[in-house]
């Protein structure tokens, strides 16, 4: 027997089902036999107790609470079976106790559904979407990079130079503070890049204008806010002698730099300067659009009401938790420590990962509303330019494009893009980033969005609901039980 209910503040369907009693008295006789087996008795070798005598050693909520766990996904099947095929399912459900005894049970299963609502505004909302253009000087930067990242160090001889900004000296150092020496204060034949500041003070400046074989006596202060309480406000002198100085030699700026990119399709300097030309203009606006996005669905929420699934929002949470456990833990921190670091307490550390994970699920839904609403669909084709645009912008092949976007997340992406494409159609005030009066924006180009970022979007798919719910789900999560 199942009874359901809509729980449309929440947006869910919960389901009673109660169990056969013949059923539910089987799982309880299989809980009770599965106990035994891992109970220690005395006069019984381990895991060889008869049931009688292991039924003396548990209490009946321990037999039924297996029980429950062993006819869980004999009641989901049942607890699916009953829903409207009207309502979209998005998730797995989750179960909990309704009532429990020797001789009935009754488990409710609460799945989440897609949520009924209406985006009424969201054009004309009048957002600015910066323009950037990209300078000969930006283009120039990302050539001296490559430049600065490929120089080779040549070693000055006496006769040849003093120590200048930007060389590397090989150093000898020994530190006093009150003509005492210190904890951290000396060191041999230690690599310095001069105007690097990875020294106190001026110290680096210092050497400027000696050569290999001097010595100098190099006089510091310790900040006030140094690290260490010990040295901090603290004078210092450093007796230093100067091993070796080494000078950058760079690669001459020609055709021959473009070696350094590993990149068979670019030939000539001309090219690797169009092709930096292009990857800059992309992530300039990559950052404006995100910079729209972020307004563009600020006011939609602000101008219509968004509900969420508390149970997808939990989910959502929960997983954000775990994610973040993860990355603090590559760096040896614990939750827990991390907090204490940043002064912050469990529960507003949650409260806000849960603002969050809302923030995401409501600019899913915006996505899916306007993709339903406007009819914005990936075509076959897009996916071919998709993948040849990826493969072009980082220099792979499309093999291993598609081997690494999968289809969906592609078509996660394409339908997310025409999306903001729309948005950005009816809704931007273009302004260009040197300084023009804003204009209504007429055009539909947007600009391709990273792989990394086309992946961790494709997380909160945008494809539009199917007509039915989901598949049944096979098994369902439990929540405490009631007592």
């Amino acid at each position: 027997m199942t009874k359901t209910e809509i729980n449309k503040k929440d947006w869910e369907i919960n389901v009673v089902v109660s169990s056969e009693k013949k059923l539910w008295k089987a799982k309880q006789d299989l809980a009770l036999s599965n106990l035994a087996k891992t109970l220690k008795i005395k006069g019984f070798r381990p895991g060889k107790a008869s049931v009688e005598a292991a039924k003396k050693h548990l209490n009946p909520e321990q037999i039924q609470e297996e029980a429950v766990k062993l006819i869980a996904n004999d009641l989901v099947k049942i607890a699916s079976e009953s829903i409207d095929e009207s309502y979209i399912v998005l998730d797995s459900p989750i179960y909990e106790v309704e009532k429990m005894s020797d001789a009935e049970l009754d488990l409710k299963f609460s799945y989440p559904i897609y949520p009924e609502f209406k985006i009424k505004n969201y054009k004309s909302l009048k957002v600015t979407l910066s323009r950037a253009k990209v300078s000969k000087e930006d283009v120039d930067s990302e050539i001296e990079k490559i430049r600065e990242k490929n120089a080779l160090l040549i070693k000055k001889t006496k006769d040849q130079g003093k120590v200048a900004k930007t060389d590397t000296v090989n150093i000898d150092y020994v530190g006093k503070i009150d003509g005492e020496e210190f904890d951290g204060g000396k060191a041999s034949s230690h690599e310095l890049v001069i105007g690097s500041k990875s020294f106190i003070d001026n110290f680096e400046d210092q050497l400027i204008g000696f050569k290999s074989g001097d010595k100098v006596e190099v006089k510091v202060s310790f900040p006030d806010d140094y690290h260490s309480s010990k040295f901090a406000g603290k004078k210092a002198i450093f007796d230093v002698k100067i091993n070796d100085v080494f000078t950058k030699e760079k690669p001459v700026k020609n055709d021959d730099l473009v070696k350094f990119l590993n990149n068979p399709k670019l030939k000539t300097l001309a090219e690797m300067e169009n092709y930096f030309k292009d990857l800059i203009k992309n992530e300039k606006d990559e950052k404006s659009k995100a910079s729209f996005k972020k307004d563009i669905f600020e006011k939609i929420m602000n101008e219509n009401e968004i509900p969420v699934p508390r149970l997808i929002l939990m989910k959502e949470t929960t997983n954000a938790i775990r994610e973040f456990e993860k990355d603090v833990k590559k760096y040896g921190f614990t939750v827990e420590k991390y907090l204490k670091m940043l002064n912050m307490n469990s529960k507003d550390f949650v409260t806000n990962l849960n603002k969050e994970s809302e923030l995401k699920l409501k600019e899913a839904l915006i996505y899916t509303e306007i993709s339903k609403l406007e009819k914005i669909e990936a075509q076959p084709e897009d996916y071919d330019v998709k993948y040849k645009k990826f493969a072009k912008l980082y220099n792979v092949s499309l093999d291993s494009v598609k081997s690494m976007i999968t289809q969906q997340q592609a078509q996660v992406a394409i339908v997310n893009e025409k999306i903001l494409e729309f948005l950005i159609k009816h809704n931007a005030i273009e302004k260009n980033s040197v300084g023009e009066e804003p204009k209504l924006s007429t055009t539909k180009k947007v600009v391709e969005p990273t792989e990394e970022k086309t992946r961790k979007d494709s997380k909160m798919s945008t494809k539009k609901p199917a007509a039915k719910p989901a598949a049944k789900p096979a098994a369902a999560t439990k929540k405490p039980v009631k007592k």
